[in-house]
C-alpha cells in the first residue's frame, strides 16, 4: 500500500511504483508492517517545508523528517528509516509519555481540589441561606407579636379618650337640653303658680350649674401616641440581629 497515494497494489504494482521517477520516493508498505506498526497508516508523508517524502526519523527530535531536513535543520542528528526509529526516539516518546502521565495525574488531583472547594461552596451557600432565613423568621415573628402589642396599646389609648370623650358630651348635652326646655316652658302661658314652679326649678338649674360648672373644654385630645415610631423600630431590629449573631 502506497502511503502517498492511498492505494493498495500488488507486490508487482509496488516494486514499479518505486521505481517511476515520480513515485520513486513513496512510502510502500506491505500489509503486514501497516499492521504490525498501525502508526505508520496515520503519518502524514510529505514534508510540510520542503514537500518531500518523510523516510526519515530523527531519534533527538523524536519526528519524522524528510532528506532535505536531514542535510540542513537536523543535520548532525542521528536518524534511522521512518518505519525503525531507534533506542533513543523510544526512550524519548516513553519519557514524554511518562511526562504527559504525570502532569495529567496533577492536572486531576487540580480538578479534584477545585470540585471539593466547589462543593464546599455549595454546602456553605446552604447554611447561610438557612442562618439568614431564621434570622428573618424570628425578625418577622417578634415584629408581628410587637405590632400586636403596639396596636393593642392603641387600641387600648383610643377606647379611652373615645369614652371619656363620649361621656363629657352626653353630659354638656344632657344640660343643655335641660335649660332649653325650662326656658321653653317659662315662654309658655299658663297659670301663675304653674309659671312660678317653672321658675323656681331653672333657678335651681342654673344655680347648680354655678355652683358645679360641667368641664367645658374636650377632656381628651383627638393625637394618639403610639408606643413605637421609626426608630423604635429600627433599634428593635438591631436587638435581634445583634441576640442572633
Amino acid at each position: 500500500r502506497c502511503l502517498e497515494c492511498d492505494e493498495a497494489m500488488c507486490t508487482k504494482l509496488a516494486r514499479s511504483h518505486r521505481r517511476l521517477r515520480g513515485t520513486q520516493y513513496h512510502q510502500v508498505n506491505s500489509l503486514e508492517e501497516l499492521a504490525a506498526q498501525p502508526h505508520l497508516a496515520h503519518l502524514s508523508m510529505l514534508c510540510s517545508e520542503h514537500n518531500e517524502p518523510l523516510k526519515l526519523f530523527d531519534e533527538a527530535c523524536a519526528r519524522p523528517i524528510c532528506h532535505t531536513c536531514a542535510m540542513v535543520e537536523h543535520r548532525g542528528h542521528q536518524c534511522c528509516t521512518v518505519d525503525k526509529p531507534g533506542q533513543a526516539a523510544v526512550a524519548k516518546g516513553q519519557k514524554l509519555q511518562q511526562q504527559a502521565g504525570e502532569r495529567a495525574r496533577v492536572l486531576g488531583l487540580a480538578a479534584q481540589r477545585v470540585r471539593a472547594v466547589h462543593t464546599e461552596l455549595d454546602t456553605n451557600y446552604e447554611a447561610a441561606a438557612q442562618r439568614l432565613q431564621a434570622i428573618f423568621d424570628k425578625c418577622r415573628a417578634a415584629l408581628a407579636q410587637r405590632e400586636q402589642d403596639v396596636l393593642t396599646d392603641l387600641d387600648n389609648k383610643h377606647k379611652a379618650k373615645a369614652f371619656a370623650l363620649r361621656e363629657q358630651a352626653e353630659l354638656l348635652t344632657s344640660f343643655s337640653d335641660s335649660l332649653s326646655s325650662a326656658a321653653v316652658r317659662v315662654r309658655s302661658e299658663g297659670p301663675p303658680a304653674h309659671m312660678l314652679q317653672v321658675c323656681a326649678d331653672l333657678n335651681v338649674a342654673l344655680t347648680t350649674l354655678e355652683r358645679q360648672p360641667p368641664v367645658m373644654e374636650p377632656q381628651a385630645e383627638s393625637q394618639l401616641q403610639a408606643q413605637w415610631d421609626e426608630a423604635g423600630v429600627l433599634q428593635f431590629l438591631r436587638q435581634i440581629a445583634k441576640a442572633t449573631d
